[in-house]
This record gives C-alpha cells, structure tokens and sequence, in this order.
C-alpha cells in the first residue's frame, strides 16, 4: 500500500508543477504583451518631443519628459 501511496502523491506533485508551469508561461505572455505596448507608448512620446532618445534632452527637459511618460502611463500592475 505504501508504494501507491507515493505514486499517488508524486502524480500531485507533477500536476502541481504542470499548473505552475503554465501558469507562469501565461504570466510571461501577459508582460511581454504589456512591454510592447510600453515600448509603442514610449516611442511616441519621443516622437511628440522630436528626438530618438531621452539623453537628447536637457536635464530640466529630460525630468519633464519622463513626468510626461509617468502622467501617461498606468501599468496593469501598478498602484499608486
């Protein structure tokens, strides 16, 4: 008895380990989902102050910029 036991309980553990793996594959779909539309945000923000990237910008420009970007953008995850 003892030996169906432990199969019993390492076919758990398997499908444990199954509904973690898929749950975390769904996870990473989601993020990379999310980054894309950060990266589309993100470039339009730069085309809307007229340059390829941040470092383009001043100092006092580059803190207003990224104000910007931060006022514009809510992540899923986020709070305030």
């Amino acid at each position: 008895m003892r030996c169906w036991y432990r199969i019993i309980n390492i076919n758990s553990a398997f499908s444990i380990l199954e509904e973690t793996k898929m749950k975390t594959f769904k996870e990473y779909i989601n993020e990379e989902k999310s980054q894309d539309a950060y990266d589309r945000f993100f470039q339009k923000m730069l085309n809307k102050w007229n340059v390829d990237a941040p470092d383009e910008l001043s100092d006092e420009e580059k803190k207003k910029f990224f104000d910007a970007v931060d006022k514009g953008w809510k992540a899923d995850n986020e709070s305030d």
